[in-house]
């Protein structure tokens, strides 16, 4: 095997180890997120693969695609796991950083470009976050990269290969529609600005364009048409009107902010990608320009929209990860020193302040875990992790080189998101209270119907989650005190402590066995049973 081969089998096994590494450990209450992986449950309950539904209604924040990813394997094993709902994120992830190794390559002829890009982007704080979370953000930022990694392939060939991976980019636009709905804009006016700079707009008139809108078309419409002969439109126009699709207003300034800690460590060489934008090399113009396409238009289109979120930054990062690494190359290989001053000061800058971080925090991990803790182990851990960020530390100090220092950087980042992940599954109990609440209600009361009252949001659908089942939820406290003396069979209902307070004088104590469930030493909820007579 050649060191190509090697560079890349080393990177891709990497990736696998760091991202699925206790990847279905912790609850998906824990810093996770929970509305998909319930309703590829309530998918797979119903067997109605079709209409995504959410505690028995219309879903309609995000297509299904997502949902299918989660619900397919869940499937073969009867039951959707925090592992399998993360199952997307996480193979979604290493496909990204595969195919960024092989875009760099191809675009900078250098597969060294592609290996750095690929270690930058596994190890900037927000892909490896979202690569662990069952979201949709890390799925859609794959199928933009394999779009416009096709076209731009597509766009540098001719004859049949042109013609295929023309077809491909389209096929990418309609797996893009089928994950976040219009977000194909990104890539479709990345692609429009790219060939209007060029001034090969007439790319668009050829046949792989107008066969591709024919495949993306098929593909929308294969789920759209069965969609719609199950839905009336009359009932998904009034479902929709409900649905708060869009609830994340944020000030313009919000991802001026946002982007430095969202893409650490690497946000600090920012200074550096600017520079290589700069800089005028013939060569890498398309290259540059792509790129620059890529970022800028998706920038523009974020900082329009009124509703804003972080992880919208997300498919840029593999663009920014490339300009970083082709930034070091150039900086490295393409100039004498004389040169190459300024570019190589930015690296040199931004890498000294990281270490400077680093070393500060690793100085202080242990207090601070022995402090909110009390654990000798956990201690223990960060004492030996913080022995390690030092040793790497210093081997990148003696040898002196600037791609070991980004190498080791990218060591340092991921032992502390590893170290991270550690903690919070280590304490996943504290971070999972519905997880206990549902422990409680399976294995201490067993009655044949059960309610909630005043749960609702977030804690509604991790109960229906964690309990298998679709809870009734009662609308009032007539609805509580009827349930609980009419109710023929054994009945109990999941109260809140306001509920509780507004129903509990109606009921005669006798009759009832109350169970006070506490969070965090505050009691939030009552399990209220009805006795046997």
């Amino acid at each position: 095997m050649g060191c190509e081969t090697i560079c890349f089998l080393l990177l891709f096994f990497f990736s696998i180890l760091t991202i699925f590494f206790q990847l279905g450990a912790r609850s998906l209450e824990n810093q996770c997120y929970i509305r998909y992986a319930e309703v590829a449950r309530e998918m797979i309950r119903s067997g109605d693969w079709i209409v995504p539904r959410l505690e028995g209604k219309l879903f309609l924040h995000k297509p299904p695609l997502i949902i299918w990813l989660i619900a397919l394997p869940s499937a073969l094993v009867g039951k959707v796991t925090p592992f399998f709902a993360r199952l997307p994120s996480a193979l979604s992830a290493v496909a990204v950083i595969a195919l960024t190794f092989y875009l760099g390559k191809r675009m900078f002829r250098d597969f060294r470009v592609g290996a750095i890009a690929g270690l930058i982007l596994l190890s900037s704080k927000e892909f490896f976050w979202q690569a662990r979370t069952a979201r949709a953000d890390m799925v859609l930022t794959l199928f933009i990269l394999f779009s416009l990694s096709c076209f731009y392939i597509a766009y540098q060939s001719s004859g049949k290969k042109r013609f295929g991976f023309f077809l491909l980019f389209f096929v990418g636009l309609a797996l893009s529609a089928l994950t976040k709905g219009p977000v194909i804009i990104f890539s479709l006016w990345i692609v429009a600005l790219f060939l209007l700079f060029n001034r090969r707009l007439r790319v668009f008139l050829e046949p792989g364009f107008w066969w591709g809108w024919i495949v993306f078309l098929f593909l929308i419409l294969a789920w759209v048409i069965p969609y719609l002969s199950r839905v009336e439109i009359s009932t998904l126009k009034a479902e929709f009107a409900l649905t708060h699709i869009l609830s994340r207003p944020e000030p313009f300034y919000y991802y001026l902010i946002e982007f430095w800690p969202r893409f650490a460590p690497w946000s600090l060489f920012l200074p550096a990608a600017v520079l290589f934008f700069f800089k005028k090399n013939p060569e890498q113009q398309e290259e540059r320009l792509f790129l620059l396409c890529w970022v800028g238009v998706i920038l523009i289109l974020i900082f329009l929209v009124h509703n804003k979120t972080y992880r919208y930054f997300l498919p840029i990062f593999p663009a920014y990860s490339l300009i970083l690494s082709a930034s070091l190359k150039e900086n490295l290989l393409s100039f004498p020193f004389s040169k190459k001053e300024w570019l190589s000061r930015a690296w040199e800058y931004a890498t000294w302040v990281c270490f400077f971080i680093y070393i500060i925090s690793f100085l202080l991990a242990w207090f601070f875990v022995w402090w909110f803790t009390r654990s000798f182990t956990a201690t223990l851990v960060t004492v030996f992790v913080s022995i390690g960020g030092w040793g790497l530390i210093g081997y990148a100090l003696l040898k002196r080189e600037l791609r070991t220092k980004i190498i080791v950087l990218s060591f340092l980042s991921l032992l502390i998101f590893e170290t991270y992940f550690y903690f919070i599954t280590r304490e996943d109990d504290k971070h999972s209270p519905v997880k206990k609440i549902a422990e409680i209600i399976k294995f201490q009361v067993k009655p044949a119907v059960f309610y909630t009252f005043g749960v609702n949001g977030e804690e509604a659908i991790l109960l229906d989650f964690y309990l298998d089942s679709e809870v009734l939820k009662l609308e009032n406290s007539s609805q509580v005190v009827k349930a609980l003396k009419e109710t023929a069979k054994p009945s109990a209902i999941l109260i809140s402590q306001k509920g509780f307070e507004q129903v509990f004088g109606k009921l005669p104590p006798k009759t009832l066995a109350v169970f006070p469930i506490t969070h965090y030493k505050k009691t939030t909820y009552f399990l209220i049973t009805s006795k046997k007579k």
